[in-house]
């Protein structure tokens, strides 16, 4: 039975099904791995096919039954878990799974192991202190974790200290998002949390972007100190976080040619990011001459991998703004209504989009009074 449904999860997995047949041939699976756990509840191999099967059919009590049981034995779980618990409203429990995966892997790393599991350790825990918001509390265990390593292995000769200096930087970069979570403006705490991730890690992607965007959008104060501490254009080779920033800003101040070209270079290094895709694309249609063409192939491909991955979709309401905006100076004005109308599904009120659909109703010889209404009833 765990044979064949393991032959069946692989051609699942091998996408050359369609979408209905990959879910009979699932069902089938899961009916080989529940007559397998009648005689082997606990077996390890058959439970992590159920499991990833039964996500795979958004079958999420079938999901959390299975990651638990795996969890009594194995903490790494705690992610399936967790995840599966939020699909079906039991998130309450995550805390106290959280809690104990914690306990178990700080406990753990006392026990011989080999280099994989370790780094899987101590990834782990990081993620887990970052959920709780125990920054402090993580980023001195780890420190306590990298002094026991060192003095072991004084040379660090598997860089496990350089790696837990990278979970270090990673945490007091969630810290300064969990401290500003409630305000716009940045603070000196702000900064100083940055500097320490930036200190422990000056590679890490995430502090090049905070200490761009403080040095960008920041006060005179911490702009300054900022920019000292990481100046973006002596940078020979920025990460694409740190070239959308420098775009974001060069739109703020409409230097439209600037923006593209900030934009391109970090699309070469991310090209599967839509909300670049889309910041892009609004670039090329703020040109001069613009660039509809090009604009709507890119906000096309970012509606496309956002169709694909539900957890952005907030962001669609946007980049059918966008596409919308390409077709209308492509004097497309039929398909610019649909997209347009898409976008004011979740923006009702967004005057500029309300605008351009009246624009295109009038283009296309088409009753726009209810858009009209609609505008003239909106308060500035």
């Amino acid at each position: 039975h765990l044979w064949w449904a393991s032959q069946l999860q692989l051609a699942i997995s091998s996408g050359r099904l369609q979408k209905q047949q990959a879910v009979e041939q699932a069902n089938v699976a899961m009916i080989h791995i529940g007559h397998h756990l009648k005689r082997d509840p606990q077996n390890t191999a058959a439970l992590e096919l159920k499991g990833g099967l039964a996500v795979f059919l958004e079958r999420w009590f079938d999901a959390r039954d299975a990651y638990a049981l795996l969890f009594e034995n194995e903490p790494f779980y705690f992610i399936n878990l967790v995840d599966a618990n939020n699909r079906i409203n039991r998130s309450e429990a995550n805390q106290s799974i959280l809690l104990t995966a914690r306990n178990r892997l700080v406990a753990n790393l006392r026990e011989p192991m080999d280099v994989n599991r370790w780094v899987r350790t101590v990834e782990l825990l990081g993620q887990i202190y970052r959920r709780l918001n125990e920054f402090q509390t993580g980023i001195n265990r780890l420190d306590q974790e990298k002094n026991y390593i060192l003095s072991n292995d004084p040379t660090d000769s598997l860089g496990k200290g350089f790696m837990l200096d990278q979970l270090i930087s990673g945490l007091y970069v969630g810290w300064q998002e969990y401290a500003s979570r409630d305000r716009n403006e940045f603070t000196e705490q702000d900064f100083d949390l940055i500097k320490q991730a930036f200190q422990r890690n000056p590679k890490s992607p995430a502090a090049l972007q905070k200490l761009t965007h403080m040095g960008l959008f920041a006060n005179a104060s911490i702009g300054e100190k900022a920019v000292a501490l990481y100046d973006p254009n002596q940078d020979s080779d920025p990460p694409h976080q740190v070239l959308t920033e420098l775009g974001a800003k060069s739109l703020s101040v409409e230097e439209f040619d600037k923006a593209v070209r900030f934009f391109e270079q970090a699309r070469q290094k991310n090209p599967q990011n839509p909300l670049l895709l889309n910041n892009l694309a609004y670039a090329y249609l703020k040109l001069t001459p613009p660039s509809p063409e090009r604009a709507l192939k890119l906000v096309n491909d970012a509606i496309q991998m956002t169709v694909q991955n539900p957890q952005s979709s907030s962001m669609l309401t946007y980049f059918y703004d966008t596409k919308g905006t390409a077709l209308k100076s492509l004097d497309r004005h039929e398909e610019a209504i649909a997209a347009l109308e898409l976008a004011l599904r979740d923006r009702p009120d967004n005057r500029k989009t309300i605008e351009a659909l009246i624009e295109c109703y009038q283009a296309s010889g088409l009753d726009a009074k209810r858009y009209q209404e609609r505008l003239a009833n909106m308060v500035d």
